[in-house]
């Protein structure tokens, strides 16, 4: 075997072992990992010893150590025994911010697991380190606890003679973390992954105490601190409440005394939920679904909702005076919310009670405001909208100037990005994404990053989080932006609506590179 050989079948073990995890007890379970080709047999082992020189790139460390080299990481689940924490500095890539792969073993139930992950992989990565011919999957999966609830993930099985092979797979689009969990054992029939996973989640979830209405206080809380302090629209926003009843003034002085809540069970499962009724009739409906609470459903101006016993809610929402359309929706208790359905419920509606006036809750005297006022009385437009790690950097430098304006508070944290970064400090990777965005969408930005590069950097920053604000509020917030967009699609673009998404979605390629580059400098 030549010298040529030897050395690319060393690069090839090297990265081999980093994909196919550290080793440990990996000879004793069956798996999936992909192998390499059977090579020529050398001769000569210690010739080959001294020539490859190759050890195991997987390195043991600390979980205070893997917690520093990635942003927002996973937790060993309760009950879990056996936990190694390693890193693979090979497969990182520092020059262009990608971190190196974390890795955690862990025994739980009899059965042994790999979970993974990595800051400043790209959203369609492969970090498992799994092959596998898959039997079923990727299915789309939300898991609750992560991304407060809403985070999107995809499921995998493969079965063959061996057993089965079990991997779940989910994306931080806001830090840029790659993560993956993953389970090979003889029999998993009936085994849920996605469970294992949301206990992963590093926060702390929503737990039950001896009171079962307990899990809705806070949210009880938000909605008497929004009313006491006459909130505006983005602020209820902020605090979590994407509430319809903004769009009926509330909560200015005035709409108050109309407000009133209840527990009541709209399934008959036996877990209540919390209702919040407008002038009597019902507005939000709060669901929990064992780990998280979630806004349900919430009815829609010119809409009335009409609740039946069999988890059943009709919409009627009514466009104009003379036209109206029905939507029935079934609630699904799995995951606290309301789905389109095409079952009509044939039993009487509900009767909900009358329910308490949301003024008669005190809040506790320790409890610190959601929304913290400025010296500008209002709070961040930006909270809830920007990574919390980046967003408290900026605003350790620079406070609130707008409190009314999201897309001018982006633009100031876009120019303290870009100052940050420095203009020669920009990769080519970025900057061509830069140029991509300003050559689709010249009818907004007039030309690309890289040519005009102290107006447009700023302006991606402030475009894309108004529009963020716009399409997380299902078009409730920041309106007036979205359709001046729009207009200017009209005039100088394609005239497709569409293309406005997008561009929201080339914004947000931008900006997690740049972030990620601001998060690796510190």
């Amino acid at each position: 075997m030549n010298r040529k050989l030897i050395a690319l079948l060393g690069v090839f073990t090297l990265a081999v072992a980093c994909l196919t995890g550290c080793g440990k007890k990996e000879a004793d379970k069956p798996s999936k990992i992909n192998e390499p080709e059977q090579v020529e047999e050398q001769e000569d082992a210690g010739e080959q010893e001294n020539e490859v020189g190759m050890g195991n790139p997987w390195v043991e460390i600390t979980e205070a150590e893997a917690n520093e080299l990635c942003a927002r990481l996973f937790k060993a689940p309760d009950g879990a025994a056996s936990k190694i924490w390693q890193k693979c500095e090979s497969l990182g890539d520092p020059d262009n911010y990608l971190g190196p792969l974390i890795q955690l073993d862990f025994e739980l139930d009899g059965m042994e697991f790999t979970a993974r992950a990595q800051q400043g992989a790209a959203e369609d990565a492969d970090i498992s380190g799994i092959y596998a011919e898959w039997t079923d999957g990727p299915t789309d999966l939300t898991l609750a606890n992560w991304g407060e609830g809403h985070m999107a993930g995809k499921s995998y099985r493969a079965i063959d003679d061996e057993g089965y092979t079990d991997l779940i797979t989910w994306y931080d689009i806001e830090i840029g973390i790659m993560y993956s969990l993953s389970v090979t054992s003889p029999d998993l029939d009936g085994f849920d992954i996605q469970a294992i996973a949301e206990q992963m989640y590093a926060g702390e979830p929503v737990a039950v105490e001896d009171d079962p209405h307990a899990v809705f206080q806070e949210i009880l809380y938000r909605y008497k601190e929004a009313q006491d302090m006459g909130y505006t629209m983005d602020q209820v926003i902020q605090m979590g409440l994407e509430t319809e009843l903004v769009q009926h003034g509330w909560p200015m002085p005035g709409t108050e005394d109309n407000i009133k809540y209840l527990y009541y069970d709209i399934d008959g499962n036996g877990q209540d939920e919390l209702i919040i009724k407008y002038y009597g009739d019902v507005s939000d409906i709060w669901g929990y679904d064992g780990s998280a609470v979630n806004m349900a459903f919430s009815t829609p101006y010119r809409g009335i909702a009409t609740l039946y016993p069999d988890g059943v809610l009709n919409l009627l929402f009514s466009i104009s005076a003379s036209d109206s359309r029905s939507t029935w929706y079934k609630y699904d208790a799995s995951i606290a919310d309301y789905i389109v359905t095409e079952e009509k419920s044939s039993l009487e509606p509900l009767e909900i009670p009358a329910g308490d006036p949301l003024n008669d809750i005190v809040l506790p005297a320790d409890r610190e405001p959601i929304l913290k006022p400025d010296a500008a009385g209002g709070g961040d437009p930006l909270e809830g909208l920007v990574a919390y790690d980046i967003l408290d950097k900026f605003r350790a430098l620079e406070s609130v100037k707008d409190a009314g304006s999201i897309y001018d508070e982006g633009c100031a944290l876009g120019s303290w990005v870009q100052k940050s970064i420095g203009r020669g400090m920009l990769p080519d990777k970025v900057k061509d994404i830069g140029v991509t965005i300003g050559n689709r969408y010249e009818f907004w930005f007039g030309t690309d990053i890289s040519n005009n590069y102290e107006d447009n950097f700023p302006s991606v920053y402030g475009t894309y989080y108004a529009l963020k604000d716009y399409y997380n509020s299902e078009g409730v917030n920041s309106t007036d932006f979205y359709n001046s967009v729009l207009q200017e699609n009209e005039y100088m673009g394609n005239g497709d609506p569409e293309n406005i998404k997008k561009m929201y979605a080339d914004l947000q390629k931008f900006i997690t590179e740049c972030n990620n580059i601001v998060r690796a400098m510190n």
